[in-house]
């Protein structure tokens, strides 16, 4: 306990000497001085900072982990949008995917007219040809 006490004694003495000569110096060497303690600083939270940052993006990128959190993403970010619309906006889009469909049958039905009188007349073509040549 005796060494504990003294060396508790002695980082403080330390301590209170640096701040006295901090106190003698001039302006411009404190203003420097403070300067780049706070450079370092900055420095050592900034590695400590992207040490954990890069410990959860390699964990992220995990495949496994990955997948999992996009996969939950996913399905709450859907949920969410499913939940969002209104039944009516659901019908209305129903409804407007019904018209589309009605629309390309109509479409359909007027190729598949053209189709057949076109094929019509280059039978009738081919039978008065035929008739033509007897």
């Amino acid at each position: 306990m005796e060494n504990l006490t003294a060396f508790k004694n002695k980082g403080q003495e330390s301590i209170a000497s640096l701040i006295e000569r901090g106190k003698q110096q001039p302006d411009e060497i404190k203003v420097w001085g403070v300067t780049a303690a706070a450079g370092l600083g900055g420095a050592v939270a900034l590695a400590a900072t992207a040490k954990g940052v890069l410990a959860i993006v390699s964990t992220i990128a995990n495949p496994a982990v990955a997948l999992t959190l996009g996969a939950v993403g996913g399905g709450a970010l859907g949920w969410g949008w499913i939940k969002s619309q209104s039944e009516g906006t659901i019908t209305a889009g129903i409804s407007d995917i019904e018209a589309g469909l009605a629309e390309a049958g109509e479409g359909v039905a007027t190729v598949a007219a053209a189709t057949t009188d076109a094929v019509t007349d280059a039978g009738d073509a081919l039978v008065k040809t035929a008739g033509d040549s007897e």
